[in-house]
């Protein structure tokens, strides 16, 4: 489907060995999982390298021009992770799969009597985006043939926007701004470490704040805050799709859920008397708490000690149309 649009070969069999060629790599890394920690930098290493390889292989198997391999690349890593999330979601939906799609209702899912989705319905947002990722997609073909690099640079950054569901940039907050959210005490423990960073890529940042608060017996709880920037249009998609989960075993519980407008997620180990609560923000601030107490209820006390509300504030600082 692609293909007509960088000028490459349209054959599906060919565009089959293009897919066996390229994610040979991320599969075969995919066996690092069977190692804690490292197996996921394995397997990131193994991602990084199969687009790469998908790159170098595009001009060959589907004899696109080679000036357009980065931006038919882009456009096809882009398309894959986007079609899987969409996957995940109708799967969920219909077989009950971690409670997805739980949330909509019947009315919501209505068509316009023109034959569309509702605008507000998750169809309907899927849809416009769609639209936004048609334009950011000419916007790159018009780019090349330019030839102008600050014009491909810039039409590339759009299109990661658009993917994201953003319809701008976002400069995420900085290091000092974001670390100033973390309280010197915590739930009545003293911080003991603290750190920040900002990290960015093709027009995406991220900024994160960390901290560590430690009681007089030595126990004590850690402070996450995450600037997703671009990313914060993921996750108003997983609020359209109602993403919602929930399971019990002997020794505790996992659950992700729908309060008001705040996605939360908890988890909770009895054996261990530790837990994780998190809260996503404004579609765009994560605040994680995590640690030794009593019970859950103490970790979600613990995050009133955090200005949520003036951290959601921010939403809109940095972000340009």
């Amino acid at each position: 489907m692609l293909a007509p649009t960088f000028d490459a070969r349209k054959d599906q069999a060919q565009a089959l060995k293009t897919v066996a060629y390229a994610y040979t790599a991320a599969w075969v890394a995919g066996a690092g999982q069977l190692l804690p920690w490292v197996g996921l930098l394995i397997l990131l290493a193994g991602s990084v390298y199969s687009i790469y390889l998908l790159y170098l292989g595009l001009p060959v198997t589907m004899q696109c021009p080679p000036e357009k391999a980065k931006g038919y690349t882009a456009v096809s890593i882009v398309a894959a992770v986007i079609l899987s999330v969409l996957i995940t979601a109708v799967v969920g939906g219909i077989t009950g799969g971690m409670g997805m799609m739980s949330g909509m209702s019947s009315s919501r899912m209505d068509t316009s009597g023109e034959g569309g989705f509702d605008k507000d319905s998750p169809g309907g947002k899927i849809e416009a985006w769609t639209k936004k990722m048609e334009a950011a997609t000419k916007g790159i073909e018009e780019a090349q043939k330019s030839g102008d690099g600050d014009k491909q640079k810039e039409a590339m950054e759009k299109m990661m926007a658009r993917a994201m569901g953003s319809d701008g940039k976002i400069e995420t907050l900085a290091p000092e701004r974001i670390k100033a959210f973390l309280p010197d005490t915590l739930a009545g423990q003293s911080r003991s470490a603290v750190s920040a960073e900002r990290t960015g890529a093709m027009g995406m940042q991220i900024s994160t704040a960390q901290a560590s608060y430690k009681n007089n017996n030595g126990n004590g709880l850690d402070v996450e805050i995450t600037d997703m920037g671009l990313a914060k249009g993921m996750m108003a998609l997983a609020g359209w799709i109602g993403i919602e989960q929930e399971s019990v075993t002997e020794s505790g519980f996992e659950k992700t859920y729908k309060k008001g407008k705040v996605l939360v997620h908890e988890q909770w180990d009895n054996r261990t008397s530790t837990g994780e609560y998190s809260t996503i923000l404004a579609d765009r601030f994560s605040v994680k708490v995590s640690g030794q107490a009593a019970n859950i209820d103490a970790l979600k006390e613990a995050a009133r000690d955090i200005d949520l509300a003036g951290l959601a504030a921010l939403k809109d600082e940095g972000v340009t149309k």
